[in-house]
């Protein structure tokens, strides 16, 4: 299984930290060149909605976010090309200890389950499926937000490829959105990936929330409410299938 981490070409402290983590655990990699979001949406979607884009996170989309959503978009395709299961990783991370254990578990497991997130959640919500060997593999009934690192197959970076031609979401709340792509998504625990200091500094830029008016608050309210909505179908469905 081929990894990959995305990085800026010119984000040479980040690629030192990189190679540091990585060689440490005798993990092969490569760095994928991130793609520049100032082109804006033409450089990997279809159109760009802007509305929509407002409506689930607040604010407006920064280049960075568009650059950073083209980067992982890219490497779905390259997974479909490549007919096999790949690693994606971001460039600001700390591996713990067990990190290559979790990779050759992940290696046995993706054609099973399609996505597996090794990185620490924020926000989600999880139930374990099985056991594999030291880890757990939880199924997520609320997608956590990030996306440093992941494994994916080829049928999985397909439908999210395909379901991500109009740019409405960051990269990780369109993940998130299940009802959407229509892929059960699965976290190996436990984590063996997780933020370092540079997450803190991101190179994705300022994102400053518009001003809430009323009409844009109550359209939020309104969109938050189909989204739970549509998960809780979605979920439901899943759990049959599993």
């Amino acid at each position: 299984m081929k990894v990959f981490v995305i990085s800026l070409l010119r984000s040479e402290a980040r690629r030192t930290h990189v190679d540091r983590q990585l060689s440490a655990q005798s993990v092969d990699y490569r760095f994928f060149d991130a793609l520049d979001g100032k082109a804006g949406y033409k450089i990997s979607f279809d159109s760009f909605d802007s509305t929509q884009f407002i409506l689930r996170t607040g604010r407006l989309a920064t280049p960075g976010e568009i650059g950073c959503f083209a980067s992982h978009r890219q490497l779905w395709r390259h997974c479909m090309d490549l007919d096999e299961p790949v690693l994606i990783m971001e460039d600001d991370f700390d591996l713990t200890a067990g990190f290559s254990s979790a990779v050759t578990e992940a290696r046995a497991l993706i054609g099973r389950y399609g996505y597996l997130r090794l990185q620490t959640e924020s926000r989600g919500k999880r139930v374990k499926h099985s056991q594999a060997g030291d880890f757990g593999v939880h199924f997520y009934t609320k997608v956590p937000h990030g996306a440093a690192a992941y494994c994916i197959s080829p049928n999985v970076a397909r439908a999210l490829h395909l379901s991500s031609a109009i740019l409405n979401a960051p990269v990780d709340v369109f993940i998130k959105s299940v009802w959407e792509h229509r892929q059960p998504l699965f976290g190996l625990l436990p984590y063996t990936v997780q933020p370092n200091w540079m997450a803190r500094h991101s190179t994705i830029g300022a994102r400053d929330k518009l001003r809430k008016d009323l009409p844009l608050r109550s359209a939020r309210v309104v969109e938050k409410a189909r989204d739970l909505t549509r998960r809780a179908l979605f979920n439901r469905g899943a759990f049959l299938r599993l």
